[in-house]
């Protein structure tokens, strides 16, 4: 669904651990779009932060 969202969007991401492994691929998406990413997780330092 990364792939799909346009230019203008904001993405959200909620994750407990932010470690969950599909998140490395939408990420790296959603930055080669350059499309502003909110992370919402529960441990400070982890990948989604």
């Amino acid at each position: 669904m990364a792939d799909s969202l346009p230019e203008d969007a904001c993405a959200i991401i909620v994750s407990y651990s932010g470690e969950t492994p599909i998140y490395k691929e939408v990420i790296a998406s959603l930055k080669q779009k350059k499309i502003p990413i909110l992370g919402i997780t529960n441990i400070g330092d982890n990948m989604v932060s």
